[in-house]
């Protein structure tokens, strides 16, 4: 389950991106700022250019659901970066499939003119590589990857 974040979530989503889970498999590999995530999270909210969704697990038996993490896709025009992170405990329950799957729905139907979604995955993270080959992302050139990355594509269709 996942729905479009809202401004109430910044602290939460700061909280998680700077947790040590978060920053060994993040691009930049550091904590970030109040003020940096602020920014970038103020841009980020309206969905012009980046969809942000909170990732919810389906209700236990309690009838509540847990916030688990975050799911964004940056528009680069004909394309657009996935990136998904899962709190620990909540990884290995089949999360990140449905909230990926559901994820790029959206996005594709957000901008039409979008004809293909990258992710950009660091080499020794053999979890997320499964976790998007399994919806449909294949490997493909590493040209412009980040230095330590692969590329996994998933064109429109």
């Amino acid at each position: 389950m996942i729905r479009l974040a809202t401004i109430d979530d910044l602290n939460m989503v700061l909280e998680w991106r700077n947790s040590p889970a978060v920053i060994k498999d993040s691009t930049l590999q550091r904590e970030v700022t109040l003020e940096e995530h602020s920014q970038w999270f103020e841009a980020t909210v309206p969905g012009i250019t980046r969809l942000l969704w909170i990732v919810y697990t389906p209700p236990d038996q309690s009838e509540r659901e847990w916030a688990a993490g975050t799911v964004r896709i940056d528009n680069h025009n004909w394309y657009g970066v996935v990136s998904i992170y899962l709190l620990p405990e909540f990884q290995g329950k089949g999360l990140g499939g449905k909230s990926l799957t559901e994820a790029c729905k959206q996005a594709l139907d957000h901008w039409p003119d979008m004809r293909e979604l990258w992710a950009y995955i660091r080499r020794e993270n053999l979890v997320s590589q499964f976790a998007f080959g399994a919806v449909g992302f294949r490997e493909s050139a590493t040209i412009g990857c980040p230095p330590g990355h692969l590329v996994m594509v998933k064109v429109r269709g």
